[in-house]
Order: C-alpha cells, then structure tokens, then sequence
C-alpha cells in the first residue's frame, strides 16, 4: 500500500510540475509577445486571440490582426507559429536572433495596401525634402513577382485599384 502511495505521489507531483512549467511558459512568452509589439502599437493597432505554448513545441499565436488606421487596411493571420529561434531575448533589445523558423496560416490582406505604403513612402520622403525613388511602371511589385504581369496588364477589373 505504501508503494502505491508514493507512486501517486510521484505521478501527480510530475503533473502538477508539468502544468506549472506550462504555465511559467505561457505568461513568459506573453510578456515577450507584448513587448515584441509594443512598438507596433505606436503606428498601428496589434491584436490576437491567444497564445498557445508547448514544453517541447512551438509557441503560436492565433488570431493575430493588424489594423493600420493611416492606410485603411489591415492584415490578418489565422496563425503564426514560432518552430525554432535561438537567442529569443536579442529580439527584446532590437537585433535579430541567430535562426529564426516560423511558419503562417491564413495571411491576407489587399493587395492594394503594398501601393498605399509605397505611396505613403514616397509622400513621407517629400515632405522630408529626400531624393524620390523613380516611380515604378503601373504594375505592382508583388503582381511581377508572382509571374501575373501580364494577365494584370490585360484586366480592368485587377488594374482597377490601382488606377485611382
């Protein structure tokens, strides 16, 4: 009886450990999730819907939204998981971390949101008195990227947006 006891004992003192370390893991990774946004917050609105972590896996967070007022558009991600990364605190005081392995579900966004930052770019480096860019042809850089320059060119309804 007294070895069935002391078992249990074991066994659940392991679960509550466990469930302690999770825990610890999750406000952790929280606090560093905030921070790692705070400056974000300063141009844009930054939002998710919770954080999952794992003793042994990655870190996700899912529902992540970023709304950015100035421009009228937003993007949002069903979620974002962190596979692997060394040196996670360099990320707190600005430097990248040595590897960095993610993974996104669910992106979008409008397509017109890379023109409305290169417009807002190219008006920021006016009024700063800076040497403009040469303005790009028509066709947005992310539609050539993508091999669709040519199927863009030939519709209205694709061009349309960016003819305004």
């Amino acid at each position: 009886m007294r070895i069935k006891n002391f078992i249990i004992t074991i066994v659940m003192l392991g679960l509550v450990g466990y469930g302690g370390l999770k825990l610890y893991m999750y406000y952790q990774a929280k606090k560093d999730i905030d921070a790692l946004f705070a400056p974000a917050r300063m141009v844009m609105d930054v939002k998710y819907e919770q954080i999952s972590t794992s003793v042994f896996g990655p870190i996700g967070i899912k529902g992540l939204e970023f709304a950015i007022p100035q421009l009228g558009e937003k993007i949002t991600i069903g979620e974002f998981k962190l596979l692997h990364y060394d040196n996670i605190g360099k990320m707190m005081n600005g430097a990248l971390p040595s590897r960095f392995h993610f993974a996104i579900t669910d992106l979008h966004f409008n397509l017109v949101l890379i023109d409305k930052i290169e417009k807002q770019t190219r008006l920021t480096a006016q009024r700063r008195g800076q040497a403009l860019p040469p303005k790009e042809e028509a066709t947005p850089l992310i539609i050539k990227r993508l091999g669709y320059q040519s199927v863009f060119e030939k519709s209205n309804d694709l061009r349309a947006p960016w003819l305004q």
